[in-house]
């Protein structure tokens, strides 16, 4: 496939050849803001190596987990849910089976909420619930790990706990 003047690699790598330009010319602080966005996610070209994971999860338990995200610099929910993924895989945590709500009751607080994990995280997840769903209890998908991490790790508080 050819490389035209618009294809993200040929972008790429003209924007670190500035980089380098800038920082020839004495302008090291244009170069590393240059360098920042070359590392964020959004501006790699080979973001299909990281696929969009739906996971339905609560609205309340992600809001927690976004403001506690949020409140640590550059951390983001792809990084909360990799933590739980870093957990299962350690053997230090085991995701519980999401609990049936009563009739007419679950549905209220929660929602369809999108990440971009690396294809092989989530590869590797699923292969070690494929190898361990005994002793899980149950066979979750990646998606269904996130959720239990982000519920379990960011619970409601006592007063809204409809337990």
């Amino acid at each position: 496939m050819p490389q035209g003047p618009t294809d993200p690699r040929t972008l790429r790598k003209k924007v670190k050849e500035a980089a380098e330009a800038l920082r020839a010319h004495n302008r090291p602080d244009l170069a590393a803001a240059i360098d920042e966005l070359l590392e964020r996610k959004s501006a790699n070209p080979e973001h299909n190596l990281t696929p969009n994971m739906p996971t339905y999860v609560s609205k309340s338990a992600w809001t927690r987990a976004q403001t506690a995200a949020a409140a640590v610099h550059r951390r983001t929910m792809e990084d909360e849910i990799n933590d739980g993924f870093t957990a299962l895989l350690a053997g230090t945590w085991v995701p519980s089976p999401p609990r049936r709500a009563a009739y007419g009751q679950g549905a209220a607080d929660r929602t369809t909420r999108t990440v971009r994990m690396p294809a092989t995280r989530t590869a590797e997840v699923a292969a070690y619930v494929a190898a361990n769903a005994e002793r899980l209890g149950w066979d979750p998908t990646p998606a269904k790990v996130a959720a239990a991490w982000i519920e379990e790790k960011y619970p409601a508080p006592a007063a809204e706990n409809t337990d």
